[in-house]
């Protein structure tokens, strides 16, 4: 029996867990649309694997890659998969759901979605997931929030798995010290978006940097807002740090050199930032509509989960940097409670799934 999976392009999160599904699940495939979309700046090996990519035109509207005109079908005639999974709503993943019913093959919908982030769908996005999750023989989600979004479409928990979003730990573990041996305050790690709210960011910043001009503030990513955040730091004489794009090998070394990680968002599924703060031990401080948030990330415990106020960023930020012990508490408990978060636990999701429908 053969199973695939058809996602948008390859994740340095993603390939260890495709590994050990392959290990568990007879012939297993990834089918990938593109190897890279223009929003991502990923350098990375690709994994021990059974993969290929599709061929297709790509169309770029609003931010968002669109696949036209792919060989999705073709290839699935030719590797005749019992099992399709699908990792989204991509033209050629719509494509697969209609070849699986076709032919009367077993199709499990993934997403990493939340009912927060898919406030905001329109009424036809929202009728494509009625159509395609009603019809789906199970499913995998990222988080408990996803699971509550496929039970709201009519999953059960018998059919409904979680493979958790998940790094390599241990990489970033090895970056861990003590707050003292720390050089920056604050880090903000990712797109700097509007989505990311940067403004918002930005304006908690130079707040603290009011309060405490002895701040510093560390950098990595970019993006469209890019700039003003620069522009906004620059002009307030704040000390910062643009270290621009990072590889994933550079990764844990910046994590593991900042205090707090700053993560608002107006609707992040899942936010892998999280992990990496995590695992370096760096306490995070984020929003309730982050998928991450009260999972991963419990407030003060390991990190705080807040309103958008920038007055009580502000405080809370300022009180954790100034209270050494309550800060190691956080750090150790990042470090700690990001461990079930790992590869064996994302793989069995998939392996359970897959497994699951073989059987049915």
């Amino acid at each position: 029996m053969t199973t695939v999976f058809i996602t948008n392009i390859p994740a340095p999160y993603r390939e260890r867990l495709h590994e050990l599904v392959g290990l568990s699940v007879d012939n297993y495939r990834v089918i990938y649309c593109a190897s890279i979309e223009q929003n991502r700046d990923w350098e990375f090996t690709l994994g021990d694997y059974q993969h290929q990519f599709l061929r297709s035109r790509t169309l770029v509207w609003k931010g968002r890659t669109i696949y036209l005109d792919s060989n999705v079908i073709a290839v699935l005639n030719d590797l005749k998969p019992s099992v399709v999974i699908n990792g989204g709503f991509s033209l050629p993943g719509i494509q697969s759901f209609f070849w699986a019913k076709w032919h009367g093959k077993k199709f499990v919908s993934f997403s990493d979605a939340t009912t927060d982030s898919e406030q905001d769908l329109t009424f036809a996005h929202r009728l494509v997931r009625k159509m395609i999750y009603g019809f789906s023989d199970a499913f995998i989600g990222a988080s408990q929030k996803t699971l509550l979004l496929f039970k709201s479409y009519g999953a059960t928990s018998k059919n409904s798995f979680q493979s958790c979003l998940c790094i390599d730990n241990s990489r970033f573990s090895a970056c861990h010290k003590p707050q003292v041996e720390r050089d920056y305050d604050i880090m903000l790690s990712g797109q700097f978006s509007a989505r990311k709210m940067i403004n918002f960011s930005a304006e908690v910043i130079l707040e603290i940097h009011r309060r405490n001009p002895g701040i510093k503030i560390l950098l990595i990513g970019d993006g469209p807002d890019r700039a003003y955040m620069v522009e906004k730091l620059s002009t307030n004489k704040v000390d910062f740090h643009y270290a621009g794009f990072v590889t994933q090998d550079a990764l844990p070394e910046y994590y593991g050199n900042a205090k707090l990680l700053f993560f608002p968002s107006l609707n992040d599924p899942w936010g892998v930032v999280a992990n990496e703060a995590c695992a370096a031990g760096t306490p995070i401080m984020t929003v309730s509509g982050v998928g991450a948030a009260n999972e991963l990330v419990i407030h003060n415990e390991n990190g705080l989960v807040l309103p958008l106020n920038a007055e009580t960023w502000t405080k809370e930020a300022l009180g954790i940097l100034d209270d050494q012990l309550r800060w190691e508490r956080m750090s150790t408990s990042a470090s700690e409670s990001v461990q079930r978060y790992n590869y064996t636990s994302a793989s069995n999701g998939f392996i359970d799934a897959a497994h699951s429908v073989e059987s049915s």
